[in-house]
């Protein structure tokens, strides 16, 4: 879910927008102008509304001929520049309205949008103080001060200025949908989902209202009524990445693992250059491998390494477009080894290890992967570097010590008989068999990989690469 944050900047724009074609359409109604000239304002509108902007500007040249010289005809114009991004266009024409009028508050707000739109805070606040020094009580100069209050995380201040804008207009939408964000970060998820509720309430088609309330819901255990929310935002926005995201976490929550699936398929169609589709995708695929597995029946193995095939592209996909995620590389390292390419494992391992020293699993695999490619001497320089930074009394420290020298394995052999924790026993027995299988003991990696298949975990890591060695030695 993003982060607490509102697209209030577009939002502001289009309202703003919205409110100078009523105003204009009023001014027209009171000098009596002919209907044509209402029909101008709202092609404006209309195209707006449909972001078609180039449209909109179209629209506004022939209100310009109709009134050239009037503000707020400039000041329209002057906002439809900016959301074509004319924003230079755009301040020379703010700028000479308020030459001729300092009192123009609507200009002094077009600025401090464009200023906005710039990045530029402290000038944004100053033209937002202006407004609110000519007009007190102007609400939507009030609750954009809010926003940036917000995005400071100035919760009191914020809190203060969206509640005054609400004094002033109960349905200022951009204070309402600051007020929800405001409870979030408070999380008080029930009143935050009130303020969205009413936002949802004054604009129906503003789908990021649907996307915070979905947020409030999810953190409230609404899971069903979250998918709703962003399903709507979706038939609102619906090539907006981060909903198709959002969603598909949900259904990681509830075991939907094709639904979640399907969302992230769709997030890649819209945004195939951002990595975290591509992991969770990754992470579905390497599941339904797993679940390849049964109790009674054993692999369906061939299955199993179709699915891991596609969440291997995947898992690349997204370590290549964002390599410091290491969360991939452990599963890569794994999939990898089962798809015959020893020495993409091999650097898979190291690097998850080198990025996560927690898990010395890892640094483990990668030393037998050393060994698998006969690159004997590396291995135990390798894992003897890091054994001297493993915890002595853990089953790692004992399985590092082995490997730097498997040649001898009864020390690691008496401590597998007196560990009590079968789990563990199991996944010593697996680095046993590996290096037996290597040295050309096959009868003993045999059975013990059969062991460590048969009771080991649904999904260790070991079982997985034991059931591996069992078909390439033909058992499977």
């Amino acid at each position: 879910m993003k982060q607490f944050k509102i697209c209030f900047l577009l939002l502001s724009v289009m309202i703003v927008l919205l409110a100078c074609v009523s105003t204009e359409e009023e001014v027209i109604a009171e000098e009596k102008v002919i209907a044509e000239e209402e029909k101008v304002y709202e092609g404006i509108s209309y195209y707006v509304a449909l972001g078609d902007i180039e449209s909109a500007i179209a629209e506004y040249e022939k209100a310009f001929d109709v009134n050239p010289e009037d503000p707020e005809t400039a000041n329209l114009y002057a906002r439809l520049l900016m959301l074509a991004g004319e924003n230079q266009e755009a301040r020379e024409i703010l700028l000479k309205i308020i030459l001729k009028d300092s009192e123009n508050v609507s200009a002094y707000y077009s600025l401090s949008i464009l200023a906005g739109i710039e990045g530029n805070e402290e000038e944004q606040k100053e033209y937002l103080g202006e407004i609110i020094e000519k007009q007190p009580d102007d609400t939507d100069a009030l609750a954009m001060l809010g926003e940036i209050q917000l995005r400071d995380d100035e919760l009191e201040e914020a809190r203060e200025s969206f509640e005054q804008a609400l004094d002033a207009d109960s349905e200022n939408i951009i204070a309402v949908l600051g007020m929800g964000n405001i409870m979030i970060q408070e999380k008080e998820y029930s009143n935050a989902e009130d303020y969205f509720d009413k936002a949802i309430e004054i604009f129906s088609e503003y789908s990021f209202s649907y996307v915070d309330r979905a947020y409030v819901r999810k953190n409230q255990g609404n899971y069903t009524g979250a998918i709703e929310d962003l399903t709507k935002a979706i038939e609102l926005h619906p090539d907006f990445y981060w909903n198709y995201i959002d969603r598909g976490k949900i259904y990681l929550l509830l075991e939907y693992k094709d639904e979640a699936a399907a969302d992230f398929e769709s997030a890649i169609s819209f945004d195939a250059n951002y990595f975290l589709a591509y992991m969770y995708l990754a992470g579905i695929y390497y599941e339904f491998g797993i679940s390849c597995y049964d109790d009674i029946e054993g692999w369906d193995w061939d299955l199993a390494l179709e699915y891991w095939e596609y969440a291997l592209e995947n898992y690349k996909m997204s370590a290549f477009l964002n390599e410091e995620y290491y969360f991939v590389y452990g599963p890569m390292g794994v999939l990898n080894f089962v798809l015959d390419d020893w020495d993409e494992a091999l650097e898979s391992f190291v690097t998850a290890y080198e990025k996560d020293k927690k898990d010395h699993t890892y640094a483990l695999l990668a030393a037998l992967t050393y060994y698998k490619l006969g690159r004997d001497s590396e291995a135990a320089n390798y894992i003897g570097a890091i054994a001297q930074t493993i915890s002595q009394d853990t089953w790692f420290y004992e399985v590092a010590n082995y490997l730097k020298r498997p040649s001898y394995d009864i020390p690691l052999v008496n401590y597998y008989k007196a560990e009590e924790n079968q789990t563990i026993k199991n996944r010593i027995l697996f680095y046993l068999a590996s290096y037996y299988l290597i040295a050309g003991n096959e009868r003993a990696a045999q059975t013990f990989f059969i062991d460590v298949e048969t009771l080991g975990m649904s999904g260790m890591i070991e079982k997985i690469l034991a059931h591996y060695e069992l078909v390439k030695m033909g058992t499977e």
